[in-house]
Order: C-alpha cells, then structure tokens, then sequence
C-alpha cells in the first residue's frame, strides 16, 4: 500500500474536500492502478512545499548529469529506436 501525504483542504465548489495530494506524492499518484490501495497522511502546507522543493531539487541534480549518446557507429540507433524498451513510466525520484 503506498503511502502519500496530503494537505487537509477546506471546500471546493461548495462541497468539503477531504484532501490534496502534495506535488512532491503526484509521481507515486500516476504509477497508482485502479482498485490499489492508498494511505494518507496529513502535512502542512510548509511541509509539502519543502517536499517538493526538495523533489525539483533531486530532478534538477539528476538532469545535470546526463550525457548525451554519443553518435558513433557501433551504436545501431534504428534497433535503439526501434524496440520498446519502455514497458511503464516512473518519475524518476524512485
């Protein structure tokens, strides 16, 4: 069961909201099946932007690092591009 903090919302719409899911939880949100379970658990406002102040952190420091492919003829890009080497989607923070 995953786990994602929320921060406690008034109404919306006229209607009370029982949650928002934070930024920094929306990747595990999306990696979610229907009918899988879910755990909540409530944070402040300040702590969920420190959450995902902390998680642009990561991305940035992550992004630093890559290299690009380099173009050289032992590397068969038509069979690269051509497989499904994709089987899902991550946010890359996991």
């Amino acid at each position: 069961m995953s786990s994602l903090r929320s921060t406690i919302s008034r109404r919306s719409s006229g209607y009370p909201k029982i949650a928002t899911v934070i930024s920094a939880d929306l990747p595990v949100v999306g990696r979610r099946r229907p009918g899988d379970a879910l755990r909540l658990a409530a944070v402040t406002v300040e702590a969920a932007e420190a959450l995902c102040r902390d998680a642009e952190r990561r991305l940035t420091e992550m992004l630093t690092r890559l290299e690009p492919v380099p173009d050289r003829p032992r590397i068969d890009l038509g069979s690269l591009y051509g497989g499904n080497l994709i089987s899902g989607v991550i946010s890359g923070l996991d």
